[in-house]
């Protein structure tokens, strides 16, 4: 199967869009996610909060200056009624508050 170049081309902006976007986060060599890469960085900045030292280790992904620990979900939907996605919430002893990050067609609505 080969790939059309208008795909490879594509990809190849979505790229060094994607550093861009890390690099502002001041998280350049992060290989997750963008959306949920942006929604940690957020919610840090809104509570004066800092990351998790492991950002990839389950539990929390951010410590408020008052020592609650916080987990972050995104949540990304297209525009329109019916939503593919969807968030269970699950807490654990490992976690004192929840923040949810929406996305309607991959723009940031709320937390």
């Amino acid at each position: 199967m080969s790939v059309p170049w208008t795909i490879l081309e594509a990809a190849e902006v979505y790229a060094k869009a994607r550093r861009i976007l890390l690099d502002a986060f001041g998280i350049p060599d992060s290989c997750r996610d963008p959306l949920n890469e942006f929604g940690e960085v957020l919610v840090a900045n809104l509570l004066n909060g800092t990351l998790a030292d492991s950002r990839v280790a389950p539990g929390y992904d951010l410590t408020t200056p008052c020592g609650r620990k916080v987990q972050v979900k995104t949540l990304s939907n297209p525009k329109g009624r019916t939503w593919r996605n969807e968030i269970m919430l699950v807490f654990s002893d490992l976690v004192d508050d929840f923040a949810l990050v929406i996305f309607t067609d991959l723009e940031f609505e709320t937390v």
